[in-house]
């Protein structure tokens, strides 16, 4: 089981779920899931950083199958509950349409979506990285409720 998380996204953030403290849902991800997180931690989370020169914040990480049926909006095959992705909003002075672009132009991501927002800045980044990603851009066009998903521009 990997231990050495980068030191501004350990496990911990990767994992933390107000939804699951206020509903007692588990949410412990086993070794594989483990293994997933510490790979987005590494190959997206940590360089997404350093670029920025500044804090993200981890909005949703690792969701358990319980915790994302218990979530409104989750897809059944969600890459939060395998430990593939993440939803992530700038905590520094830049924006969250810098992150995006970023990502867009240098990361290996699986999938990245634009969600919600304006058409100048999204309301969150979902980032997503599992071995031979896809390199996927979307964005949300439907409702937080029923989210839809159209190419990017």
């Amino acid at each position: 089981m990997p231990n050495d998380f980068p030191p501004q996204f350990p496990l911990a953030e990767l994992i933390r779920s107000e939804r699951a403290q206020r509903t007692g849902i588990s949410n412990v991800p086993d070794a594989t899931h483990q293994q997933a997180l510490f790979n987005l931690a590494w190959k997206i989370l940590h360089p997404l950083r350093q670029a920025m020169g500044g804090p993200i914040k981890v909005t949703s990480g690792y969701r358990s199958p319980k915790l994302n049926a218990a979530t409104p909006g989750s897809s059944a095959t969600s890459q939060h509950s395998k430990g593939e992705a993440a939803d992530i909003v700038s905590a520094g002075k830049f924006t969250n349409a810098e992150m995006f672009h970023w990502l867009r132009k240098n990361a290996p991501f699986d999938q990245l979506i634009w969600e919600y927002g304006t058409k100048d800045n999204p309301q969150w980044v979902h980032v997503s990285y599992r071995p031979n990603p896809m390199g996927k851009v979307l964005v949300t066009t439907g409702t937080p409720a029923k989210p839809s998903y159209a190419s990017w521009r």
